[in-house]
């Protein structure tokens, strides 16, 4: 047995591999201490027979292939394939732990796979056991060495800097009586309404039936009532709006939080001119009611706009313990290639996003279609690209092993795909994927039946479940399914 001793998480080798070798094939020693991510891709070709036949059930058998191996038919069932669930003809790499146990296979020329410290894989061709004597060729195999992705917490949200209590100043101090909130614009009001809003007492005030009681929610060390620019905030019957406004880097989600009070009432609540849906109908003067805003955010300014009605005397808003936090968008992703070894990037240049490979710029007119903190998708004009914490996709296949420049949580790619639903464009009919608990197997269902119960999970991250039913990979992706290269349904996950 030729075997190489991983010794460092950064490392690069090759291994030769003959068609013949079932004993002591070559191997891979993961002596490092730490657990390594192993990619490799596999030159050559090799046959399964060297002799000539005419048997029907033999002559595919005598033409050369790569890694990959052939198309599985069910000719191949009447043969003991040393991995009868696998391409004949396959490169194989089996992994085992430090006591010699099996723990998983991988197969093709291309393979990205983890080893933990004292973990061994071994090659051969997948092959008749009897008959690996009569096989030719053999394959190279080039391999890269990289540590594991850090499991740390997902990045950290960052904080919204520029959001304000109402009747603050800059430094977030209280202002005195009938000062001008710098922070917060009356934008909207009936006629003969006395502007600019300003920081209003909440005290006992005079009407025509003797001495009342404004009875606001009392101002705190951190925010005031504000309203009309009048003794006691008296006000005309009708409508009044607020806004405030605050800004946002590159972001992937926010968030907003708060409490609010309005005299008399709040009616509705917008994000940049998009209505929330009146999430407060019941707030008034005399209660706090919480606020929340999840979405309708843009990049740069964003307005937050408050709309009240006043039936009658005084009228004011306050908001106090507004605050808001943001994940940032990502901007630029790391790998390496598992064709070649190179260096694979691509990163964001405003408004594209570029793809580097080996420190030349390739394209440079990727349109971005979304961007979390978990999956970034990308689009030349000729289908998407994924992004992913673990590797680049494209038409469901991982071109390249990688991560986004910012580390990002493995929590978050551990929660597993179970269901994956869409449309076949060929007769319109349903194709739904479902992960069977009590089987281990997905299977699959057209039309609302289940057709195939046997696909065999290969992985399942962010971006790609791949499972296989001994015919080769179907690739469920985030805008569709592959096989053999083409896209046979447009879908996505669900349930998870």
């Amino acid at each position: 047995m030729v075997l190489a001793s991983i010794v460092s998480t950064s490392q690069t080798g090759s291994l030769e591999l003959l068609a013949t070798q079932l004993n002591n094939p070559p191997a891979l020693a993961n002596n490092s201490g730490s657990t390594v991510t192993v990619s490799l891709t596999a030159t050559g070709q090799w046959t399964l027979i060297n002799f000539a036949t005419s048997d029907p059930s033999l002559v595919k058998y005598k033409t050369p292939v790569d890694g990959n191996g052939h198309v599985r038919d069910k000719n191949d069932e009447k043969f003991g394939f040393k991995y009868p669930n696998l391409n004949p003809g396959a490169l194989v790499g089996e992994i085992k732990d430090a006591k010699g146990n099996t723990k998983s296979t991988v197969s093709g020329k291309q393979q990205s796979f983890e080893l933990q410290p004292g973990d061994t894989i071994s090659f051969v061709i997948n092959d008749d056991p009897k008959w690996y004597a009569d096989n030719t060729g053999k394959l190279t195999i080039a391999y890269s060495v990289t540590a594991k992705a850090t499991e740390i917490v997902p990045t950290a949200p960052r904080v919204i800097a520029n959001l304000y209590n109402t009747g603050v100043d800059d430094a977030r101090q209280v202002l005195g009586d009938s000062i001008p909130d710098p922070h917060y614009k009356l934008t909207t009001y009936p006629a003969g309404t006395v502007t600019p809003g300003v920081t209003t007492p909440n005290k006992y005030f005079q009407n025509s039936g003797g001495r009342g009681c404004i009875g606001w929610v009392a101002n705190t060390k951190t925010a005031r009532w504000i309203g009309p620019n009048t003794d006691f905030a008296m006000g005309p019957v009708g409508d009044y709006s607020y806004t405030t406004t605050f800004t946002l880097p590159r972001f992937s989600e926010a968030l907003i939080v708060g409490e609010l009070s309005a005299d008399d009432r709040i009616t509705d609540i917008l994000i940049n001119g998009v209505s929330l849906g009146n999430p407060l109908p019941l707030s008034s003067w005399t209660t706090i009611s919480k606020l929340s805003i999840s979405k309708g955010f843009v990049v740069g300014t964003n307005t937050i706009e408050f709309k009240l009605h006043n039936s009658d005397g005084p009228t004011g808003l306050r908001i106090d313990g507004i605050s808001g936090t943001y994940r940032p968008s990502s901007n630029k992703w790391v790998g390496t290639r598992l064709d070649n070894q190179k260096p694979e990037v691509f990163t964001w240049v405003d408004p594209f996003w570029h793809e580097i490979i080996d420190g030349q710029t390739i394209k440079n007119n990727f349109k971005e279609v979304s961007n979390d903190y978990s999956t970034v998708v990308i689009d030349q004009g000729v289908g998407p690209l994924f992004l992913t914490a673990d590797g680049a996709y494209w038409k469901g296949k991982r071109f390249a092993v990688g991560a986004f420049e910012f580390a990002v949580g493995a929590s978050e790619f551990s929660k597993k795909h179970e269901t994956w639903s869409g449309q076949r464009p060929a007769n319109g009919g349903t194709v739904a994927y479902q992960f069977n608990k009590a089987t281990g197997f997905w299977e699959e269902a057209n039309n609302g039946v289940v057709t195939k119960n046997n696909f065999k999970e290969v992985e399942n991250n962010k971006a790609t479940v791949t499972i296989d039913q001994g015919f080769g990979p179907v690739y469920l992706t985030l805008d569709g399914a592959y096989y053999n290269g083409t896209k046979f349904a447009s879908g996505n996950f669900g349930g998870k």
